[in-house]
């Protein structure tokens, strides 16, 4: 008789997708927990409300640019992303000719052929197309848990250890999540990929495990974010996919502006060390 082994993976963001679709190639069964609505995005339903179900997402409504790196990590996790991501709106362009950055003082000259594709795109749709792409792979091995939220781990112990004795020396591993409603999901193998939300050095400081240290970098950075309806004759090609200030020490502000999908314009502003940016708009 074969063993059905499973794998169980908390969050529902890029990381835990991107989590999910590896399990699947090594797992029967994923069970992907999440305590968001991961609701596809909803026809009428503008990027703000979506980040009301999508909370958990960090900078959801901020512009994002996916770099090559990125890109085909996804791709090779997740055939077909980049192609899908492309069809639903997202910008694909050369870093050399698209981008136009004005860095100490001067505008960069465009028009070099980097050979780098980046993509342009929501964090929205960028989060959509790669939920879309593993539910597929997954069908009826990938089982979607939203709205739920995780209390904690539940350890692998001797019979005759009780739960509240916590020596680390006789913890031998997880056997799975205990969910805030008391249910316990057992899996051979538990993923904690739910970012800064994360209560996993609570979960392990409860068994006396040691937690790994954290080193924080607060570059104490601010965003204020506007979007914007492009002309319909508007040309990219001919004025730009996107534009770039950078911040520097003299100077702690800069800006960004993006094309997108469904022809939108988003410009954000940025603040470094406390200085807080915001947007006229005349």
């Amino acid at each position: 008789m074969s063993y059905h082994t499973s794998a169980i993976v908390i969050g529902g963001g890029i990381g835990g997708l991107a989590a999910a679709s590896a399990a699947l190639r090594h797992f029967d069964q994923v069970t992907l927990v999440d305590k968001d609505d991961l609701a596809s995005k909803i026809a009428s339903e503008t990027i703000l409300e979506t980040k009301k179900r999508r909370s958990g997402v960090p900078h959801y409504t901020q512009p994002h640019i996916l770099l090559a790196g990125g890109s085909r990590a996804l791709e090779r996790l997740l055939p077909g992303f980049t192609k899908e991501l492309c069809s639903r709106g997202a910008r694909s362009y050369d870093a050399g000719k698209g981008l136009f950055v004005y860095d100490f003082g001067a505008p960069f000259q465009r028009g070099i052929d980097a050979g780098v594709e980046v993509f342009a795109a929501s964090r929205r749709l960028i989060n959509e197309v790669c939920q879309d792409v593993v539910l597929e792979q997954g069908k009826d091995r990938l089982i979607l848990r939203e709205k739920t939220k995780v209390a904690g781990l539940f350890w692998e112990r001797p019979s005759s250890q009780p739960e509240s004795y916590n020596v680390t020396n006789r913890v031998r591993g997880v056997q799975g999540v205990i969910l805030n409603s008391g249910e316990k999901l057992r899996a051979d193998l538990v993923i904690v990929s739910n970012g800064r939300t994360s209560q996993l050095p609570s979960w392990l400081k409860e068994v006396g495990l040691e937690v790994p240290p954290q080193l924080k970098v607060d570059s104490q950075m601010n965003y204020a974010s506007r979007w914007m309806r492009l002309p319909e004759d508007f040309d990219p090609e001919k004025e730009f996919y996107s534009a770039l200030v950078n911040a520097r020490p003299a100077m702690a502000r800069g800006g960004v502006a993006l094309v997108l999908e469904d022809n939108l314009l988003q410009i954000s502003m940025n603040g470094f060390e406390g200085e807080r940016t915001t947007i006229w708009m005349l």
